[in-house]
């Protein structure tokens, strides 16, 4: 499983905790907060809660602001009442002074108290019969509201049980409102809510009668066809779920959740999957497609078959075509060979052409496969190779085509040095300025030392103005080992440039770290350049390098201790220090003092973390005289420090006591996704409390994404 499809599995199961009941809404997931959809009652109950009360007595003074004559109270009023959702035993009382705001002259205080109607719940008979005559209203915003909410209603009544007296009722209401919505210019979504739901209530009726008109000569005969008819009602529920689920729920939570429905309720059948996956490949979003590979398994994957085999032409040369084809995971020889075709056939679109091979890619690299790349001969897996090899170094190919299969032959030959001599032979004939230096600089370097003659072109690399083909080339030579020492001095002078980007820097330093060479006297001399940039980043360097000499140690703890050097480069020696490992344990008395509260606040952040790395003890000392300082990137760097004490529990909660809504919380996240696995369980733990805030909640489902390799 992939790391994309892993996310889209954490997604899933996100959804399946924040939409447990009410799944769709056609303007996207409505914000979730803490308590804020209570199911209340107008007597006090002595079990609720402090904010279960303060809640009530917010929608008591909701519904009194309605009153007032001032048209600002009540579009205050009718915009919280819709925002809290349904409000149970108070949702009766609200809908009289709704109604009486729907009469407003103000066009405002008429479009919020639509709203609201379609939101709080209650009498729906009431409700219906307010919002039908807004759909004359003089003013399309007040029109919209009034068909929104309709269709809010009538997928609420698609998802409940039908009582008689009510369908009957509501039935002339809704025929009333879908003749309106057809002779007007509404939302095409919500008409089709409306109609759906008009034809439930019909069907409804007609059932009824049917059973009222039966014959009671045979009680078996008639259980028979009573069972017959609620079966029948039950998969026309279904279905209209489902079609309403595709025209309605624009969010991706809830067709995820949707997803995770048809994959463990039986009333859901493969028709059904069907339906929702070929609505899903007309898009350019596959996420859901990708979401329901993993959920339904086997059936996704045969229904998946069926869709492609079934392909036109015409369907190539769509979106959907090309979706169907980038989804597939081949179940028999026939499939595989035909997928192999349509990827090295020029007849077919260039676009076409990639999803076959991104199929193809999904499909190698996914050990659950069926079948299996084992289960394949040799001579046909020769045959994969040679057609990918063709594409790849063929100029006469589309370019647009050549730039996937090159970045994908590494997965499918990667033990193949013919193939690593192939790139390396059309890098050296390649230009800075071709679409193809790029993949092919990243793809000579997955052969490690069998790309060693890519090494002089990737060298040159390093001085593109692209700043993508320098990281890229730095990656390669780092791959390729010991063996590209040549391109040291290159490498450090990229880290040594001011105007260098830090992602590139980054990126040369891990070169560094791989190709092993000896690189400290070069890097030394670099120390001591009047610019404080360039000292910071060479530190920085060597925090990523590591396993540092002892007299990289002295200099960085020179650094460190020096009170007339910039902060950010003592910060750096810091880090430095905290990466070396034991060896830089003695440099732990100069941390500790760094960690003091008269010391700049990057500094003691710093300091506290590399502590945690070199010494516990020390840590420990740390921890304690730091964990309730002010500043709060002090008290976060006490959190992860924590963790590298081994107390990763601890971490976890005291880094999700920072959460503050801010950009600090982009800290929290990454934070949390570097501690690895030894804290997933807890995340998951904490991901799947309903007891816990929302923001808790996703700050740890997005760190366990963030965390997936």
């Amino acid at each position: 499983m992939n790391k994309k499809t892993k996310c889209l599995v954490f997604l899933g199961a996100l959804a399946v905790l924040l939409y447990p009941t009410k799944l769709f809404c056609d303007d996207g997931p409505r914000r979730v907060q803490q308590n804020a959809q209570p199911n209340v009652q107008h007597n006090q109950n002595q079990n609720q809660t402090p904010t279960e009360q303060r809640i009530e007595q917010w929608i008591e003074q909701c519904i009194e602001q309605l009153h007032k004559p001032a048209a600002k109270a009540r579009i205050l009023a009718a915009a919280q009442l819709g925002e809290i959702g349904n409000l149970g035993g108070f949702a009766d009382t609200a809908i009289t002074p709704l109604g009486q705001c729907l009469e407003h002259s103000h066009t405002d205080v008429r479009v919020y108290a639509a709203y609201a109607l379609g939101r709080i719940g209650g009498d729906q008979e009431r409700t219906v019969s307010l919002l039908c005559p807004l759909l004359k209203d003089a003013d399309e915003h007040v029109r919209y509201s009034a068909e929104w909410s309709l269709a809010e209603i009538a997928k609420a009544i698609a998802n409940q049980p039908i009582d008689d007296e009510l369908a009957s009722k509501l039935l002339g209401l809704f025929r009333s409102a879908e003749a309106q919505m057809e002779n007007g210019a509404c939302q095409e979504r919500h008409a089709i809510a409306v109609k759906l739901a008009r034809i439930r209530l019909e069907t409804h009726a007609g059932q009824k009668t049917a059973s009222s008109q039966a014959p009671t000569k045979n009680a078996e005969k008639n259980a028979e066809e009573n069972d017959a008819v609620a079966k029948a009602d039950r998969a026309l529920e279904t279905s209209m779920r489902v079609s309403i689920s595709l025209y309605e729920a624009n969010d991706i939570i809830g067709r995820l959740a949707l997803v995770d429905r048809m994959a463990t309720e039986s009333v859901f059948d493969n028709n059904l999957r069907r339906e929702v996956l070929k609505r899903e490949l007309q898009g350019y979003d596959l996420s859901v497609v990708s979401y329901a590979m993993v959920r339904w398994q086997a059936t996704g994957q045969y229904l998946m078959a069926q869709l492609f085999d079934e392909l036109s032409q015409t369907d190539l040369n769509e979106i959907y075509g090309e979706n169907v084809v980038r989804s597939l995971a081949p179940m028999d020889l026939r499939q595989w060979q035909q997928l192999c075709n349509t990827m090295a056939s020029p007849v077919y679109p260039a676009n076409v052409r990639i999803a076959a091979l991104e199929a193809f890619h999904a499909w190698w690299v996914d050990s659950q496969s069926t079948p299996n790349r084992q289960s394949l001969s040799l001579p046909t897996l020769r045959l994969l190779e040679s057609s990918l090899k063709k594409i790849a170094f063929d100029p006469s190919e589309n370019e647009l085509v050549r730039i996937p299969t090159i970045s994908a032959l590494p997965k499918f030959a990667p033990d193949s040095v013919e193939v690593a001599n192939a790139i390396a032979s059309c890098l050296e004939k390649t230009e800075w300025d071709s679409q193809l230096f790029l993949p092919l600089a990243e793809a000579v370097g997955t052969y490690g030392r069998h790309g060693l003659a890519a090494v002089p072109k990737l060298i040159d690399g390093l001085t593109a103005d692209d700043s993508s083909i320098r990281m890229a080339c730095a990656l390669s030579l780092g791959q390729i080992g010991s063996d590209a020492k040549e391109a040291i001095p290159v490498l450090i002078s990229m880290i040594a440039n001011p105007n260098e980007a830090v992602e590139v820097k980054n990126h040369a330093s891990q070169a560094l770290k791989c190709i092993r060479a000896t690189s400290a006297a070069a890097l030394l001399s670099r120390l001591e350049d009047p610019n404080p940039t360039i000292r910071e980043h060479v530190l920085r360097a060597w925090a990523i390098v590591g396993d540092a000499s002892p007299e990289v140690i002295e200099q960085c703890v020179k650094k460190l201790v020096d009170p007339q050097e910039s902060v950010s480069v003592r910060s750096a020696a810091a880090s430095a220090l905290g990466s070396f490992g034991a060896s830089a344990n003695a440099a732990t008395a100069a941390l500790l003092r760094a960690t003091e509260d008269t010391e700049p606040t990057e500094l003691r952040a710093a300091a506290i973390i590399a502590l945690g790395r070199l010494d516990a003890v020390q840590a420990t000392l740390a921890i304690k005289a730091n964990q309730d300082d002010p500043a709060w990137l002090v008290r976060a760097s006490v959190a992860f420090a924590n963790h590298l004490c081994g107390s990763t529990d601890d971490a976890i909660e005291l880094l999700l006591e920072l959460l503050d809504d801010s950009e600090h919380d982009e800290l929290v996240v990454s934070a949390l996704s570097d501690m690895g696995l030894a804290a997933s369980n807890t995340l998951l733990s904490i991901a799947q409390d309903t007891d816990r805030t929302a923001a808790e909640r996703i700050c740890c489902i997005r760190a366990l994404i963030a965390n997936e390799p």
